[in-house]
């Protein structure tokens, strides 16, 4: 088993990484994509925190929107609480419905891109202290014994924060901060008496508009150890081709009698915004020619899933999903002609109509240590409802014209106005046969744990005519498997992770290619004890590619490596001073024989030094780290980033503590890079305070400014002073 230096060494240098990564995230080189790394939020890696105030917080810094929130999960001691946790495209939020046990416990989260490539693992650990005197884990306080009845024994937190922004210069027509900002959480938990447990969560957000999908979330849990019942924002996890994660604003109930369950969610998974309309060659026109936003419907879902056994060892389910957008939730909004005579068009999405049906078996065996799964599903979809539906004879003619067998209705029904009100059938119907099983989707997992090792294998087979609104970013038109073996030597010294993945697209064979995609993964990290020095090796090679000559449009034979290396360690350098030193190199490579243009290479390398003085309440930290940026097909396209980041803590009092932060960053290009390069100067600098009233409760406030200086462009200086204010109440 991990100790808990070790992990933290491990995290401190997966960490160490990001902030370079996030460099070039923030200052992308032009033609790059941004990047994605995380911020642990709460608890801090190694802390120790009270067993009732636990809250696990991890924000996404993700600006190019690259994260799939649907497949994020969240591992507390190996167990997958996902399904607790709440989750979007910012931050992850779990809320732990019983005090979690004394001692230490560690947090793992798997996070996926949407094209559905791994993106880095997140672990780190913490302690939970012993409750106050009187508190026994799991139970309600003695003074409930003394008059105060249970659902008045209320735990959580709220966290308020607040910030201003003020920007001057050249640039700031081109930045979008709000001058105020807003954020709000309140997680509220207890217990009624007997097995009967609530909690509540409310984030709040001064970003939420009316002219974009809801931000803000509000929930509330009932639950026991056979029913639950959640009302407000719930992300349901019932089906893994059907429906996980997708945010539904409404009701779900969970009824467990160990043999029979039964799960059921209703509610709004998409709600109404109107379009709006512009004319693009003159903004001042009152003639609106062109769509600045397409309006979306409201979108309501319904899901059903029962299911046969407890799962501990063995459960059958049968999920059945609808969802249809509401047609009568927008006025029609239509662009106008731009010319006599001339054409219009709708400023409103089409509307949608799906059912999704599939089966879900899984097995436990030998205590848990093997696991095996296997789930399928059937779609149909309707890409466009507004007609309604056709008639049978208009059924029978396309079916007729598309070269397919009439469709035989079941039940007597006489045409597809019977069942209108289950699926509207016409001839956006997606796909118009059926039974040519475009439209199934099949997965199987297998977990095995042997030893010290835990094997993991999924394969997944989803058709090009699958559709499941219940899980929007789910992978369509392919056919992959993926091995996974975790497992660590020489006492626990080493730890090894080796993994193997290949998939490829067009299995309904309508595309002019298939392309074929390969990875191989290698992650080591050896520390021999917690009191030495760790180090960590990363390899991947990634490989796609399709049967397309050279030449050709769309030909493709790309080839992307990866290779990491890092080190930390214990040293001492001033007498009183604990330090921790860490460095960390990595390259990677891409490269596509058939477009020798779209080449790119990088490289990161970061230092760190982390210190805190043995007798003063004084800890510091210094990191530097440079990025090359390079498009390897073209002559001198290349930026190099260079950032130095400070940051000090000193606590003037138990209650009072002093924070200051520098960082500057520093980007340059050949002058023959030309559009291709960048050059610019960037200087952050806050200070501020802490004040704590308790150890999990406290007030901090930081101010100072941002300065922007581009050596190459004019117009985009900026210089912008910030206020940030957060406050943290823990109960």
């Amino acid at each position: 088993m991990q100790t808990i230096q070790t992990i933290i060494g491990a995290r401190l240098l997966r960490w160490s990484c990001a902030v370079l990564l996030l460099l070039a995230a923030a200052s992308p080189a032009a033609g790059q994509a941004t990047g994605f790394s995380t911020l642990i939020l709460s608890p801090d890696p190694g802390s120790s925190i009270p067993q009732t105030t636990a809250m696990i917080s991890l924000s996404f810094v993700d600006p190019g929107r690259v994260l799939d929130v649907n497949n994020v999960r969240l591992l507390i001691d190996g167990s997958d609480v996902t399904g607790e946790a709440s989750i979007n495209a910012d931050v992850l939020v779990w809320l732990p419905q019983t005090p979690l046990a004394r001692g230490p416990h560690r947090i793992v989260v798997t996070m996926q891109a949407r094209d559905g490539s791994a993106l880095p693992t997140v672990n780190w650990s913490f302690i939970t202290a012993s409750p106050p005197a009187g508190v026994t884990p799991g139970e309600m306080p003695a003074t409930e014994q003394r008059g105060v009845p249970g659902w008045a024994m209320v735990q959580g937190n709220v966290v308020l924060e607040g910030g201003m922004n003020s920007v001057g210069g050249d640039g700031a027509a081109y930045r979008r901060e709000a001058p105020f900002t807003s954020r709000a959480w309140v997680n509220l938990r207890g217990r009624l008496g007997g097995s009967w447990r609530y909690n509540a969560y409310s984030h709040v957000n001064s970003y939420e508009s009316h002219t974009r999908q809801p931000i803000n979330r509000f929930r509330f849990n009932l639950r026991s150890k056979w029913l639950s019942v959640g009302v407000g924002d719930v992300t349901p996890r019932m089906h893994e081709l059907i429906l996980w994660g997708r945010r539904v604003r409404g009701w779900s109930v969970d009824l467990r009698t160990g043999l029979v369950n039964l799960s059921v969610v209703s509610g709004q998974s998409r709600r109404a915004v109107e379009g709006q309309l512009y004319n693009a060659a003159d903004p001042t026109s009152d003639v609106l020619t062109d769509i600045y936003r397409r309006g979306v419907f409201d979108q309501d879902l319904l899901a059903i899933r029962p299911s046969f056994g407890s799962g501990r060892t063995f459960q059958l389910g049968l999920t059945v999903l609808k969802v249809r957008d509401d047609i009568n939730s927008l006025t029609e909004l239509r662009t106008e002609a731009d010319s006599p005579g001339g054409s219009t068009q709708s400023a409103n999405a089409l509307p949608k109509d799906n059912l999704a049906l599939g089966l879900d078996l899984n097995i436990r065996a030998f205590r848990g240590r093997l696991s095996l799964s296997y789930a399928n599903a059937v779609s149909m979809y309707n890409n466009d409802i507004t007609g309604g539906p056709i008639t049978k004879s208009e059924l029978d003619s396309l079916m007729e014209e598309q070269g397919y067998d009439p469709i035989e209705l079941p039940l007597g029904l006489e045409g597809p106005e019977d069942f209108k009100n289950i699926f509207i059938l016409n001839e956006s119907m997606i796909p118009l046969d059926p039974t040519a099983l475009t439209s199934l989707a099949q997965q199987a997992r297998l977990t095995l744990q042997l030893g010290s090792h835990t094997l993991g294998a999924r394969w997944r087979q989803v058709g090009g005519s699958y559709y499941s609104l219940g899980y929007m970013s789910l992978q369509r038109d392919r056919d992959g498997l993926r091995i996974q073996d975790t497992f660590r030597l020489f006492n626990d010294k080493l730890g090894v992770t080796v993994g193997w993945e290949t998939y490829a697209d067009n299995l309904d064979e309508t595309k002019p290619a298939t392309t074929a995609n390969q990875s191989l993964t290698l992650d080591l990290f050896y520390q021999p004890d917690p009191q030495a020095p760790g180090f960590a090796f990363g390899y991947r090679d990634y490989s796609r590619q399709n049967d397309l000559d050279e030449g050709e449009t769309g030909a493709m034979e790309e080839s992307t490596g990866t290779i990491s290396a890092g080190a930390f360690m214990p040293i001492q350098v001033v007498n009183g001073l604990n330090t921790r030193a860490s460095f960390n190199f990595t390259r990677v490579g891409r490269d596509d024989m058939r477009n020798p243009r779209t080449g790119t290479k990088n490289s990161y390398l970061l230092f760190g030094l982390n210190n805190r003085f043995e007798n003063r309440p004084t800890e510091f930290s210094l990191t530097y780290g440079i990025n090359t940026s390079e498009l390897t097909g073209y002559e001198n396209a290349a930026t190099t980033f260079n950032r130095v980041m400070l940051r000090a803590r000193h606590a003037f009092s138990e209650r009072i503590a002093g924070l200051a932060d520098m960082v500057a960053t520093y980007a340059t290009s050949p002058p023959e890079a030309g559009n291709l390069g960048l050059s610019y100067d960037r200087l952050e600098m806050t200070a501020g305070g802490e004040y704590y009233w308790a150890a999990t409760s406290y007030a901090s406030m930081r101010a100072g400014f941002i300065s922007y200086t581009d050596n190459r462009r004019t117009g985009l200086d900026t210089t912008q002073f910030v206020v940030r204010l957060r406050l943290t109440q823990a109960f």
